[in-house]
């Protein structure tokens, strides 16, 4: 009898066991789709491009960087798909089906917002992170309960190189009535045209302050993000006709621009300037391997937008399993992560040495006023073209 009540306790705890190895199991299923399998994540960026921008795609790139010295636990690709786009959505596919069974998947740009809107509802298993775009937009009231969107207020960035531009520019043309700047973009797409209207605006700012004389800007785009020539083309073109600083926002094709104000100034000792774009450009020329000082000391400042950063925060987050999917975040000058702002200027040491106080003073009185509400900048989202094109015309140098 003893015997018997001993051998059914025995098939009871058994049967416990199993149960709740059962459970456990299903626990890890969803474990492992919140990005923590057993502690380890895997991790797969996508490149739609190639890294060597020195801004947009080498940020992201330092992001995953910084993730691997901070967390053995999180095991990281970053794959490069090149620029052709006929591949970039079978490549994103051939990521989704690896047999590296990738926890977390991450794109970046508008350009493959669409792509990702056809993918992610084929694999409900896979998470994703799409940065620097919504994966809501244009999505005909569809969701994606497994995808984590990044945007990014580079207007208000952009809105402080205006201010900077139309400042210092007092000092820089000091024989000029009306003082002269430009801008070269990349493609006319929304992103770029947020980066343009916000630097409009901050010049429209400092023409309504009394004690300036009217900035104007030449615009231009040069078609694309990869080529250099033509962006170098655009900056010549603009510096020759009287401007004397382009906050380009053009990723490789802005490139070119650097090199537009560095020759200028090697062959004709003409003194121009660059404001750069989403990493601090003169950091990446004035150390390391791509150190050329003569292209750092034509960057003045850059307009960050910290794609490092908001990476390197969501994939620990992930990690973690505290990211919620299906939601839209979008970054701002108010939005610090390891305690750097993720949008606002890079106020480095050639920033501090170059420009003038009273300015610095000023823009960071402004950045605050931002921040704070009291100033409100216009997004190219919320823009009809017209309304753009408005803005962008009453700045023009006629």
């Amino acid at each position: 009898m003893k015997k018997t009540i001993i051998k059914n306790f025995i098939i009871f705890l058994m049967f416990m066991v199993i149960t709740i190895s059962l459970f456990g199991c299903g626990g890890n299923t969803e474990v492992i789709n919140d990005g923590r399998n057993d502690g380890v994540t895997k991790v797969c960026l996508i490149i739609n491009g190639n890294l060597g921008d020195k801004s947009f795609f080498d940020s992201a790139n330092e992001g995953i960087k910084m993730i691997n010295k901070s967390n053995p636990e999180i095991i990281t690709t970053v794959m490069e798909i090149g620029q052709n786009t006929s591949n970039w959505e079978s490549s994103l596919r051939e990521v989704c089906e690896s047999g590296e069974k990738y926890d977390l998947i991450i794109v970046g740009t508008d350009q493959m917002r669409e792509k990702l809107q056809r993918i992610s509802p084929l694999y409900p298993d896979k998470r994703f992170i799409i940065f620097d775009s919504d994966i809501n937009k244009e999505a005909n009231n569809k969701t994606f309960s497994n995808v984590y969107s990044i945007k990014y207020k580079q207007n208000e960035g952009s809105f402080l190189a205006g201010v900077l531009a139309a400042t210092w520019l007092q000092q820089l043309q000091p024989e000029e009535s009306i003082k002269k700047a430009g801008f070269v973009g990349g493609l006319k797409s929304d992103i770029i045209k947020d980066f343009a209207v916000g630097y409009y605006q901050g010049i429209q700012y400092i023409n309504s302050l009394e004690g300036y004389l009217e900035t104007n800007t030449y615009s231009s785009y040069v078609g694309g993000f990869t080529d250099s020539t033509t962006g170098k083309a655009q900056a010549l073109s603009q510096y020759n006709n009287g401007a004397s600083i382009i906050f380009q926002a053009a990723s490789q094709s802005g490139l070119g621009c650097i090199d537009a104000a560095s020759e200028l100034y090697k062959t004709k000792n003409i003194e121009k300037y660059i404001i750069g774009v989403d990493s601090d450009q003169y950091n990446y020329f004035s150390t390391g391997d791509t150190a050329d000082l003569d292209k750092a000391r034509r960057i003045v400042t850059s307009v960050l937008k910290r794609v490092d950063l908001s990476l390197y925060d969501s994939i620990l987050s992930f990690h973690e399993g505290k990211l919620n999917f299906g939601k839209v975040v979008e970054m701002g000058l108010d939005s610090i992560i390891n305690d750097e702002p993720v949008i606002g200027l890079a106020k480095n040491e050639y920033y501090l040495q170059t420009i003038p106080q009273e300015i610095r003073d000023l823009i960071d009185s402004i950045e605050e006023k931002i921040v704070s509400g009291e100033i409100t900048i216009k997004s190219a989202y919320d823009l009809t073209l017209s309304e753009f094109n408005a803005i962008e015309d009453d700045i023009k140098v006629k």
